[in-house]
């Protein structure tokens, strides 16, 4: 099972994504269950979805994002999960170690603790969060 970032979620949404085949393929061979979304990949999604530098001619209002992620949730792989608790702890812990200036560090680190205490692994096409030994170990 899998927490997805969003940028695996825009690019499953969006066909001018660069991973969009890739996603979609992926995506189609899930079963029930398989995927989810937490508050801050869904806050996230909303928010990007609708920013046209991203998305030329495909970026959408915030009414028809939040008609996406409706109907993501309405397919019967994907979920969502409340923040679990000990989150605040383990991102305490993983920000302790980190050493780079990047305002993307604290939402990967989060969502890879989010992950980790609920035993999911993290879908993400962010190279450096993916081979990131400090946030997904």
């Amino acid at each position: 099972m899998f927490l997805l970032d969003v940028n695996s979620w825009l690019a499953l949404t969006f066909q001018s994504h660069v991973h969009h085949k890739e996603m979609a393929v992926w995506f189609e061979g899930l079963e029930e269950n398989s995927v989810y979304f937490c508050r801050l990949s869904m806050l996230g999604f909303l928010r990007l979805a609708q920013l046209e530098a991203a998305f030329p001619g495909e970026a959408v209002t915030a009414e028809q994002a939040w008609g996406f992620y409706e109907g993501y949730l309405g397919d019967e792989r994907v979920g969502f999960k409340d923040e679990p608790p000990g989150v605040d702890h383990l991102l305490a812990g993983y920000l302790g170690r980190v050493t780079q200036k990047s305002p993307n560090v604290v939402t990967d680190a989060y969502l890879a603790a989010f992950a980790r205490l609920e035993g999911l692994k993290l879908h993400t096409f962010d190279r450096a969060l993916a081979k990131h030994p400090l946030l997904l170990h």
